[in-house]
């Protein structure tokens, strides 16, 4: 893959509609803030107005549970559904299936985070300071920035050992099996409020395991 291609340390991926900003890389993902925009500071990166807030907050949990969704998610299921179909219900190599199981277990745990852009100053009355928000919405973006690194290694699997790079280009499949065997400078947010990267907020998936997939004959239920 190459470097023009990848999600991971990558602006133009992680951001909310290209207001917001992870503060770990810059825009050619050197590490450390982009000073040459007038980041001094984490929040200037990831936070409207430059101070973290919950309107931050909720911004980037729409736009991670968006990625997450309609990219992680549905590159996930495509995956993993042409690997048991190239191995015909076999075992899959081991490589293959420790890396698929990094992005399921990935998945799991954004779930299980229970992130949701609802939060308010007067939830959280005893912890209204800048640096309590700071933590916190540093905490998602960190999501979005693994969530994008994740996507490169299905793409990986796909262009690699799978020999299919275009599978994993389509509509959102929201189902979620496991793998057999195993902001700019002084920029407020959006006009239509501080939804950021997406309008509605669904959870990346709801998952009560019962078994193993596939191969033993059981369902991974979801929603």
């Amino acid at each position: 893959m190459s470097e023009e291609d990848l999600n991971c340390k990558n602006r133009r991926v992680v951001n909310v509609g290209d207001l917001l900003y992870s503060p770990a890389y810059d825009f050619e993902r050197d590490p450390g803030l982009a000073y040459s925009s007038f980041e001094i500071h984490d929040a200037a990166a990831m936070c409207y107005w430059n101070i973290c807030a919950p309107g931050s907050y909720n911004a980037w949990a729409v736009a991670t549970a968006n990625y997450i969704d309609n990219e992680l998610v549905v590159k996930y299921n495509k995956v993993l559904g042409r690997a048991k179909s190239k191995y015909q219900g076999g075992i899959l190599p081991q490589d293959m299936q420790d890396l698929l199981n990094q992005v399921h277990d990935f998945i799991v745990s954004w779930d299980e985070a229970d992130i949701k852009p609802n939060r308010t100053f007067s939830e959280n009355f005893w912890h209204p300071t800048e640096s309590y928000w700071n933590s916190e919405v540093r905490g998602i973006v960190n999501f979005f920035d693994e969530a994008a690194c994740k996507v490169d290694i299905l793409k990986n699997i796909a262009d690699g050992p799978l020999e299919s790079g275009a599978l994993i280009a389509g509509a959102p499949q929201r189902t979620l099996e496991p793998a057999p065997g195993g902001g700019g400078y002084f920029k407020g947010p959006p006009t239509n409020g501080d939804k950021g990267g997406g309008s509605t907020m669904g959870k990346a998936l709801g998952i009560m395991a019962i078994g193993a997939a596939g191969y033993f004959g059981f369902k991974v239920l979801t929603e």
